[in-house]
């Protein structure tokens, strides 16, 4: 079963992360994209209108995932009463890393 175009974008980027990790910009290729999620390199400029685009989107994943791990330590820290403004920095610090 073919993935539609949303599931084929987080596949993209999934791989694209990957990449990314591993060699950093230059390591970022539409044909390195393409080989590994199994589509051509135009189908991946059909999904993402150039590299700078899909280094934008990874980068926004990235940090959509820093902000919730955020969140979710000021929660915590909130259910256990903690309102010291340096734990709080210390535990935004400890999510970042």
């Amino acid at each position: 079963m073919a993935l539609d175009k949303e599931e084929m974008s987080e596949k993209v980027l999934a791989i694209a992360e990957a990449l990314l990790n591993e060699g950093g910009a230059e390591n970022l290729k539409a044909r390195t994209i393409a080989e590994q999620a199994g589509i051509s390199v135009g189908s991946v400029y059909n999904l993402f209108a150039d590299l700078d685009e899909v280094h934008r989107a990874v980068n926004m994943r990235l940090l959509d995932r820093l902000g919730a791990t955020g969140l979710a330590a000021m929660a915590d820290l909130e259910r256990q009463g903690v309102t010291d403004v340096q734990h709080r920095i210390l535990a935004m610090a400890a999510a970042y890393v």
